[in-house]
């Protein structure tokens, strides 16, 4: 029995994954596992997700051997390296372990940007599943490089909405760039939206601006504002890109600009954290794209935070003046 055939025939067979799946599974669970067709031979068939329940069917089938040259079995290394660990699945974070062959390992991630479903709220859950998880030792990066800190006052805000129990890095610097809200109309979204976006260009120019904008409907964007006369790309590597939030993940670009800010993931339940993720891309400037689609509370922020531009620019002109 391998792998590959037990999950096969398990995924392929109804009965077994109701079997299976009793009382932990729901009926629309069991469902989207059902794949009618055997696919055991076919490699192409397996995702990457499928990959890590491949890994742990080795184990569970005992046969799973660490390898240090080139004899059968899985390699091991002496060091293993891990970014986005807040992200790792139980599942996930055992398979990588076990790459490790004296469980050496350097986990980088942040749980306040967990998106996945199995995102961790803490560094106790990431590490749990590890061995020797009580031999750990935690190092909490305190100050923000990238994002400015007139960004980091609204990515706060938003931050404590989610997870009042973490707090952000401090920023290093100010941009003098607060965080804008434009309103646009939604039959003309794609002209108003290039319009905004030509203007980020000519700001941050040569600097790169990325479009962020909901997952399953980054094609639908990426269509129309080429066809509004954007020279537009799907890379993250270009200078203009229009991206998902988990293609921008763990990237920077000098202006972000947000568009669907309220369903960014399919998932309700994980849209704030990753509306954070969005806010936080940015290098200098940052723009939310407004069309009754923006969480109360970012309103609330950037209305606070324009209030407060304000009133020092009041005391400083009232201060001027007697001077």
């Amino acid at each position: 029995m391998t792998p590959e055939v037990l999950l096969a025939d398990l995924f392929s067979h109804l009965p077994l994954i109701r079997l299976a799946g009793k009382e932990v599974l729901s009926s629309a669970e069991i469902r989207v596992l059902h794949r009618p067709v055997h696919f055991d031979d076919n490699a192409k068939a397996w995702s990457n997700s499928d990959l890590i329940l491949l890994n742990e069917a080795k184990v569970l089938l005992g046969n799973y051997h660490k390898r240090v040259d080139e004899n059968d079995g899985e390699r091991g290394y002496g060091h293993v390296i891990v970014d986005e660990a807040q992200d790792l699945s139980p599942m996930a974070a055992r398979m990588i372990a076990r790459y490790s062959l004296s469980g050496s390992m350097t986990l980088v991630g942040d749980v306040a940007q967990a998106t996945s479903p199995f995102g961790q709220r803490s560094w106790d859950d990431i590490v749990s599943p590890l061995p020797n998880s009580n031999s750990v030792r935690l190092v909490e990066l305190k100050v923000n490089y990238r994002t400015p800190q007139e960004v980091m006052d609204v990515a706060g805000g938003l931050l404590r909405e989610f997870a009042p129990e973490l707090k952000p890095a401090i920023s290093i610097r100010h941009s003098g760039e607060p965080v804008e809200l434009c309103g646009i109309d939604r039959e003309n979204l794609f002209e108003a939206l290039a319009k905004i976006v030509d203007g980020e260009l000519k700001k941050v120019g040569p600097g790169t601006v990325a479009i962020l904008v909901p997952a399953n409907e980054r094609n639908t964007y990426f269509d129309g504002l080429v066809s509004a006369g954007l020279d537009v790309s799907q890379s993250a590597e270009a200078e203009l890109s229009v991206l998902s939030i988990h293609e921008a993940k763990g990237l920077e670009f000098d202006s972000v600009v947000i568009a669907g800010a309220n369903k960014l993931l399919p998932s309700t339940v994980l849209n704030l954290q990753a509306l954070f993720v969005a806010m936080t891309r940015t290098t200098k400037r940052l723009v939310i794209v407004h069309n009754n689609d923006v969480p109360d509370v970012i309103v609330d922020l950037i209305s606070q935070q324009k209030s407060a531009i304000r009133a020092l620019q009041k005391n400083f002109n009232y201060s001027a003046s007697r001077g």
